[in-house]
């Protein structure tokens, strides 16, 4: 991210910090490094992450008086944190090919030297994320401050981020044009039949992957036949040819940039669909029609809900599951449609709207209809343009 975008991100996650008298806030989770820093920390796999014997890839410490962020990171990451600007990196080595290397007291290195670069006041108060802060970090923590006062900030990171900027609406477009593509391919392929779920799969990654400029990230799942009866996950994709008349459904999550783009798509292979898989299709399309002409800035995310149940009561059918959730540095973040959730929607959240309808075990058919969407100040806009598959 640019200069200005990290900095407005940074001043709004300040202030909600400095509100509950936060000085030192250490960020350990994905969705917040991304947020606060702009970097997109790798997935945790590879011989990195052996070497480092499960100490974190990086996370960063952010100086809430000062909004100066630091960052304690592998070696191996470096040089692509140093596209970001404005962040001091403190790395750290997890193995040397010629000369033996400490890995543990390399880690505390870098960790003491960002904890101590921090501007710190008599009374101490850090913010840590509990859920994803590992304990060897804390350790430090309370070596260096013994009086420091920890709190969870997570719940302030997330308000911070709830309503996204111009740069996180672009980014977010981003993703979803590698959705799209993916969602695109499985439509091209539903002309066919007698293809491997495996097969199938792997050219909507492959069409995915193309759009990022490097190996997609993805999530999600593909299933076909009488899978499609149950929204049953992971369903997919198994070891299954696919058979003429099939429906198949293809949930799909993308992270570009450290943002995600979460669509679903429901097509039959080598067929026109028949009236009773046009029937689960309407269901999810017109309950996603009517709440994509719902939403709008101070609507609840419960009044969404009912909408398209409404919808689905004209069908004689249960809302089988949640009928959406919002979207961004997570591919599935609250707030959430659904009937007890009474957040009022702003204007530039992001949601993904996910109505699915199922035939039950004992049949063959469903659907599930998904596209991520804008809010803006007078109502809202797809994201996703690929064509639903019925």
């Amino acid at each position: 991210m640019k200069r200005r975008n990290i900095m407005d991100h940074l001043d709004k996650a300040c202030k909600f910090l400095a509100g509950k008298g936060i000085n030192i806030c250490v960020l350990s989770s994905h969705e917040n490094i991304v947020y606060i820093t702009g970097y997109d920390v790798p997935l945790p796999i590879g011989f990195g992450i052996d070497a480092a014997l499960g100490l974190p890839q990086a996370f960063a410490i952010l100086d809430v008086a000062e909004k100066k962020i630091k960052m304690v990171a592998l070696t191996s990451l470096v040089s692509g944190i140093q596209n970001v600007p404005d962040i001091a990196v403190f790395p750290y080595t997890s193995f040397e090919n010629f000369v033996p290397s400490s890995l543990y007291k390399n880690f505390y290195n870098a960790t003491d030297a960002a904890l101590n670069s921090c501007r710190t006041t008599k009374k101490l108060i850090v913010g840590i994320e509990p859920n994803t802060l590992p304990k060897i970090i804390v350790d430090r923590i309370q070596i260096l401050w013994p009086k420091a006062i920890f709190t969870d900030a997570y719940p302030d990171l997330a308000e911070a981020r709830k309503t996204k900027s111009i740069t996180e609406i672009i980014l977010l477009r981003k993703s979803a044009l590698a959705a799209d593509a993916a969602q695109r391919t499985l439509n091209e392929y539903s002309k066919f039949y007698g293809a491997n779920e495996f097969e199938v799969w792997s050219k909507c990654v492959d069409a995915a992957t193309r759009i990022c400029g490097s190996p997609a990230i993805v999530s999600g799942e593909l299933v076909s036949g009488p899978r499609c009866s149950v929204p049953n996950y992971p369903g997919g994709p198994k070891d299954r040819i696919i058979e003429k008349g099939d429906m198949g459904i293809m949930d799909f999550s993308v992270r570009l940039n450290g943002y995600w783009c979460d669509c679903c798509n429901t097509v039959v292979f080598g067929a026109k669909p028949t009236k009773h898989q046009e029937f689960y299709s309407n269901v999810t399309k017109n309950a996603f029609d009517i709440m994509i002409n719902t939403i709008r800035p101070g609507i609840k995310c419960s009044e969404v809900y009912a909408v398209a149940e409404k919808t689905y009561k004209r069908y004689a059918q249960p809302i089988p599951h949640y009928a959406g959730h919002q979207i961004g540095c997570m591919v599935n973040e609250t707030p959430r449609i659904v009937p007890y959730d009474n957040t009022v929607i702003e204007e530039n959240m992001v949601f993904s709207l996910e109505p699915g309808c199922y035939e039950g075990s004992e049949g063959n058919s469903g659907s599930r209809t998904e596209k991520m969407i804008h809010v803006t100040a007078s109502g809202c806009e797809a994201l996703n343009d690929f064509e639903w598959g019925i």
